[in-house]
């Protein structure tokens, strides 16, 4: 990709993964508050949202994906992903986006258990270590990030 269809991307696509991890927690948090809770379809899928959302954002983070996927990598030349693999990742692999077999191994059945706001914390110190290592020219293709993760992008 050129450097407008990067900008693009960035403003349009990835901004959009960002957005959604900041605020799918606060919307996860207010459904549990309202006592609605016991409308499992609906914790679930907001649960699941979030996950996708995350998954997508750490394959950014950490060059991964075929051919068709953008990485950051294709932002910053010398970006080191910081290869982990978050508690989180599991659940959104094994419960969300694969048919795994693990699904079946005892405990994986039960509630989802990493609090949503952990999982947009650690992507966030992420989200914020990618935007000081972008080209100053480059930091205004992502506005979601200082937008959604402001402590994460001033140290």
């Amino acid at each position: 990709m050129n450097d407008d269809e990067l900008q693009d991307f960035a403003k349009r696509h990835i901004a959009h993964e960002i957005r959604m991890l900041s605020g799918l927690p606060k919307h996860i948090a207010a459904y549990t508050r309202s006592g609605a809770k016991s409308d499992h379809f609906v914790s679930n899928a907001l649960y699941e949202d979030l996950l996708v959302h995350a998954r997508l954002l750490d394959d950014f983070l950490s060059n991964r994906g075929d051919g068709r996927s953008v990485n950051a990598n294709e932002y910053i030349t010398n970006w080191d992903p910081q290869h982990s693999k978050p508690k989180w990742r599991v659940h959104a692999n094994q419960r969300v986006a694969h048919l795994d077999r693990a699904r079946s191994a005892p405990g994986v059945d039960g509630p989802f258990n990493v609090p949503p706001e952990d999982i947009r914390g650690e992507l966030g110190d992420r989200l914020g270590a990618f935007y000081r290592g972008l080209a100053s020219d480059r930091k205004t293709w992502f506005p979601a990030i200082p937008e959604c993760f402001p402590q994460a992008t001033s140290a």
